[in-house]
């Protein structure tokens, strides 16, 4: 699924920090999922993208480093 795809990700970004300069940097990341089952009326795609977006915001509001779902 969707959202198994971004936790795995989303774990392995957490797990693996960035070095810069000889300094290790943390890295987390945040991911909005907007899922569109396939029948019925297909949505438009900017509305897809809205959704997607709105999820990520709250994923971000939520405390970061999360998968929402719209």
């Amino acid at each position: 699924s969707a959202r198994a795809i971004a936790e795995r990700l989303r774990s392995k970004i957490a797990k693996h920090p960035i070095a810069v300069e000889g300094t290790r940097l943390p890295m987390t990341a945040s991911f909005g999922l907007k899922v569109w089952e396939t029948g019925g009326n297909a949505p438009r795609l900017r509305d897809l993208m809205q959704e997607a977006d709105n999820a990520l915001y709250r994923a971000k509001q939520a405390g970061r480093n999360r998968v929402s779902l719209a």
